[in-house]
């Protein structure tokens, strides 16, 4: 459980109970009677909102604002709503008001004000899981406390940056921050801030599984709600109670604080700390063997969950910061669905437990279609919903296709519970497989402690493969594979593919549409070795997905391009870029601007397939930012074999912090010659059938509950339906090989899983090792 910190109600408290006081920076506007109806509206909401009423609160303070024109009232109610938003877990609407907020206090000249409200803010963005822009409000606010020498703020901005160390795994940090926030605390006579730095203190050590450090400090902080009777304070101490009382075994007593908790929290209209503490509820249940309750009070976690993202609207990069403090929730409930020998139900869940925040993007943008298209896509997917799919939905989805679908969900051996992650080594992979037919099956493999941790085996076999190519730092090797390289491909055989083989198709063209979690995403599929030697993708037709409900909407998206036609490359609109002059860019080991080398093998590959296409390609200066922008949105196919960033969006490798992912273009006077993933996902809508990314890493990206942020998902956000993407930094001339290989299988009428099976097989002939061919996946639909 996130420990949660009540900081902002420390703040809040300063600032709303000095707002109906005037006490901030200025007294009240003396043309305001103490008796007017906007008065009697502040008083009732503040009146609410000590009784943990929220929701009222927001409506009285609404009406409040309707009422008073004057701007110092208003940055006052524009601030206390952005405290009660926050609470109810409307955090878009807290961003706002916390905004206007600051805008009226700073037009006000109100620095000790602005101060506070910074402070709000903060709290906010760490909500949203935006720490870098909590950091900077939280050292704002510290700096405005220490200039105006106000010491309740000061402190409380202190513990604010001392959470977001714990968050961040530096709990000694984190303590000597508490500490000296705590001693400001108690200099001032702030009851409510000791507190809450209290808890913060018990959830460090607990951190650090000092469990009888954190139970003292605990009690010391329920203590102090009790004495001042703050119900939130009160709520969050004794479900942090229950944690460390479970923790010892003792869950009888563990789950009496917790229902003590719930009766609280289910007063205060905060579905933040409901979800929470039936979470950790649920855990202990589990624990104790009592699944049927802990499958209950799950249940009612992902209920309220639903809740707090419901108001983040269409802001993706929340819905998934948000989402990814859920994921823990959704896989415990799917262990305890196994447990219970209910594996079709548990399927059910682990698939609502990924990529919900792109599902809901996806959806959005499906649901912009016209009536006409509308019907088309419900008769050939029955579903534009885009609500979580029920098991008989999977079913449908699978023999629609006429795929094998086999989904992946890793078990960690310690669940310990930090923001609501699971961390710890994976114990377990649990697999289901879905056959064309319908029949649904349960696998799993356990990790015992012989085999090397899941995280260390998957990257031993990248790195045991070795890699050279188009990338800014070209790592020299021979091509052959280490001595290491094949044990380890071969082990991850006998985890992933060995306990389902008699479920695959026999058939070597059926495909299978692998699903994968976590780590997982970064397996080299094709290449995996069996017991004589073979690769995986010598028997079976491979392609990828992020969850079976991206599948499905992927397929709803081919459908309103084409219907249930097989894509025509020969008759399409092309967009085909090859080898670019290429764009500086930041090279983070030089410290310097680099430009990126050029890539003769891309330019060569652009133009065979534009040749095998009666087309033509963009190749250096003709492959300018602005010229590819202005085709990329009609093309039918899109293929750009160019260098692809895997780093750019991190403030270590391009100073700007954004969606990871850029691919390389032309630059121009006003374009810096890079496309990005977050270009992709605001900035465009395409029509392609198929887009192609011949560069380096363009299916990795930042993985998260939602599955990999960077390129591929936002070129299938912006409409393609089906992306070819690298999971390394592939080599230049057989890359260029397999590409041939792959557009003349298409040319020949293979769908695209098929053709792009087919362009491995060849080029493996050619370049045995697996750097040279194993690195692309078709990701989306395959027709």
């Amino acid at each position: 459980m996130k420990g949660y910190r009540r900081f902002l109600l420390i703040l809040i408290a300063t600032l709303m109970l000095s707002l109906g006081s005037g006490a901030i920076a200025t007294e009240p506007n003396s043309s305001t009677p103490v008796t007017s109806p906007a008065q009697t509206y502040f008083e009732q909401g503040l009146a609410a909102y000590q009784a943990g009423q929220f929701t009222d609160a927001i409506e009285y303070w609404q009406q409040a604002l309707e009422l008073d024109d004057d701007p110092q009232q208003q940055a006052r109610l524009f601030g206390n709503l952005a405290i009660a938003y926050y609470e109810t877990g409307q955090y878009l609407n807290a961003l706002d008001t916390n905004q206007q907020a600051i805008t009226l206090f700073t037009d006000l000249d109100q620095v000790a004000a602005v101060g506070q409200v910074q402070s709000n803010l903060g709290n906010v963005y760490e909500a949203l899981g935006d720490y870098n822009r909590a950091i900077e409000m939280y050292q704002a606010s510290l700096a405005i406390a220490r200039e105006t020498e106000n010491r309740t703020a000061e402190g409380i901005s202190i513990g604010n940056l001392g959470y977001l160390y714990s968050l961040q795994g530096d709990q000694s940090a984190a303590l000597a921050a508490y500490d000296q926030s705590l001693a400001i605390a108690q200099e001032v006579g702030d009851r409510e801030g000791e507190g809450h730095r209290l808890l913060n203190i018990g959830i460090a050590y607990h951190a650090l599984n000092d469990i009888p450090a954190a139970t003292e400090h605990y009690q010391q902080s329920l203590a102090v709600a009790r004495a001042i009777e703050h119900p939130s304070l009160e709520a969050r101490a004794l479900g942090n109670l229950g944690m460390a009382v479970a923790d010892t075994g003792e869950y009888d007593a563990a789950i009496a604080y917790y229902e003590q908790s719930l009766a609280i929290a289910a007063t205060l209209q905060n579905p933040e700390l409901a979800a929470r503490t039936l979470n950790n509820l649920g855990h202990t249940l589990k624990a104790a063997n009592r699944l049927d309750e802990a499958e209950a009070r799950l249940r009612g976690a992902i209920a309220q969950m639903d809740t707090l993202r419901s108001g983040l609207d269409a802001e993706d990069a929340y819905n998934v910061s948000v989402f990814d403090t859920q994921i823990y929730t959704y896989n415990l409930l799917t262990q305890i669905l196994v447990a219970k020998n209910e594996p079709e139900a548990a399927l059910e869940v682990a698939e609502a437990g990924r990529t919900r925040a792109f599902t809901e993007l996806l959806t959005r943008r499906v649901n912009t279609l016209t009536d006409a298209e509308s019907a088309a896509v419900s008769a050939v997917t029955g579903n534009i919903s885009g609500a979580p799919l029920s098991i008989e939905a999977m079913r449908a989805i699978a023999q629609r296709t006429n795929n094998t679908l086999v989904e992946y969900a890793l078990v960690p051996e310690e669940e310990f519970r930090v923001q609501g992650k699971q961390q710890g080594r994976t114990a377990a992979i649990q697999i289901w497989v879905i056959s064309p037919d319908g029949d649904v099956a349960f696998r799993q493999s356990i990790l015992d402690a012989e085999v090397p941790p899941l995280t260390d085996l998957v990257v031993a076999s990248r790195d045991a493969m070795g890699v050279r190519g188009r990338g800014l730092d070209v790592i020299q090797d021979d091509g052959d594979e280490s001595p290491r390289g094949p044990d380890k491909l071969h082990v991850l055989h006998q985890l992933l593919i060995e306990p389902i083989q008699d479920l695959l198709p026999p058939d070597p063209e059926g495909k299978i549409v692998l699903i994968p979690q976590g780590d997982l995403f970064l397996v080299p599929f094709p290449a995996l070795l069996d017991e004589a030697g073979d690769r995986l993708i010598q028997h079976h037709t491979l392609l990828t997905v992020p969850s079976i409900s991206v599948l499905d909407l992927t397929q709803q998206r081919r459908t309103r391009l084409r219907g249930v036609q097989p894509m025509n490359p020969e008759s399409a609109d092309w967009l085909i870029v090859g080898n670019p002059e290429m764009p500086e860019v930041w090279n983070p080991q030089l410290q310097t601007m680099q430009q990126l080398p050029t890539l003769q093998g891309a330019e060569r590959e652009a133009l065979e397939v534009a040749t095998l296409f009666n087309t033509h390609a963009l190749i250096g200066s003709d492959a300018s930012e602005s010229r590819v922008k202005d085709r990329i949105e009609t093309a039918q196919v899109v293929h750009l074999a160019t260098h692809g960033l895997l780093e750019y969006g991190s403030v270590e490798s391009s100073g700007i912090e954004d969606i990871p992912g850029a691919i390389a273009l032309t630059p121009e006077a006003d374009q810096d010659g890079l496309l990005t993933s977050a270009e992709i996902l605001n900035e465009l809508t395409l029509q392609a059938d198929l887009v192609v990314l011949s560069a380096c890493d363009t299916g990795r990206g930042d993985i998260t509950g939602d599955g990999v942020l960077g390129l591929s998902r936002s070129l299938i956000a912006a409409g393609a339906p089906s992306v070819v993407v690298s999971l390394w930094a592939v080599p230049d001339a057989p890359t260029a090989d397999l590409m041939i290989k792959f557009y003349a299988e298409l040319k020949q009428g293979k769908d695209k899983a098929q053709a792009l099976r087919q362009a491995m097989l060849m080029t493996m002939q050619a370049y045995p090792a697996p750097q040279n061919w194993a690195a692309f996946t078709l990701i989306g639909e395959a027709q």
